[in-house]
């Protein structure tokens, strides 16, 4: 597969595991691609983080750094980051997502076909994490959960961009564009795939209701893959959302 891709990192206050994770981050996409870059938005850290990241440039050209003096939040950091990108294939995690970057794999072949793929562990609800911790700008009583990552085309994302809301899973927003998906259980061994087919066209009114609640039909939908692992290991890379 020949894609480019670009990680879009946000971060903040990340200082104690900053520098490998973004190593490790760096390290799986190179498995997936030769040609990778990694965009870091400081979202108003106040540690060492933006320190560490000066450094990490110096010796890692993939790695491109941009700073918001205050914080803007999740959603903003990752449009930022994907207006200074150049990669075909964009990856970037919800905040609170727990899938180790090794798991990728399973999911880059897909992306040949379809413009967005995204990876969760089976079990979970699809209520994410509140973005940041004590961020004034997440609304209220942010639902606590997984969150999840992604593998989008950029032309897809670009249109998606705007719509992009802290406390809004990225699943929720295909939902309300009345985007179809397909869902399929991934592991290691081919026998246990398994494939649940969704509805291409919801009642606006139905979407957030039904976002758990599969039904058969005929005619797969073809815009977006959602493959998930039912196998998970425990993460061997942490994450930045600190």
């Amino acid at each position: 597969m020949c894609f480019s891709i670009s990680g879009l990192v946000p971060v903040r206050n990340a200082q104690a595991n900053l520098e490998p994770a973004l190593l490790c981050l760096l390290e799986n996409l190179v498995e997936l691609t030769q040609s990778v870059e990694l965009i870091v938005v400081d979202d108003g850290s106040t540690d060492a983080t933006i320190e560490i990241l000066a450094e990490m440039t110096v010796a890692y050209p993939q790695i491109k750094v941009f700073h918001f003096g205050q914080p803007k939040g999740w959603s903003e950091a990752i449009r930022t980051a994907l207006a200074e990108s150049k990669g075909q294939m964009l990856f970037f995690e919800e905040p609170g997502c727990l899938l180790p970057w090794d798991q990728l794999c399973l999911l880059w072949a897909a992306t040949a076909k379809h413009p967005v793929v995204i990876g969760r562990p089976t079990g979970h609800g699809w209520q994410r994490a509140s973005p940041w911790p004590n961020d004034p700008a997440c609304p209220a009583g942010g639902a606590a959960g997984l969150g999840t990552y992604q593998l989008v085309r950029r032309s897809t994302l670009l249109r998606l961009a705007p719509r992009l809301q802290d406390g809004l899973s990225f699943r929720q927003l295909l939902l309300q564009e009345g985007i179809a998906w397909q869902e399929r259980i991934l592991s290691a061994r081919p026998r246990r795939q398994q494939l649940v087919l969704y509805p291409p066209f919801h009642a606006p009114e139905s979407l957030l209701g039904r976002m758990d609640q599969p039904q058969g039909q005929t005619t797969p939908p073809n815009y977006l893959v959602h493959l998930h692992e039912d196998k998970i290991s425990p993460p061997l890379c942490q994450n930045l959302n600190m």
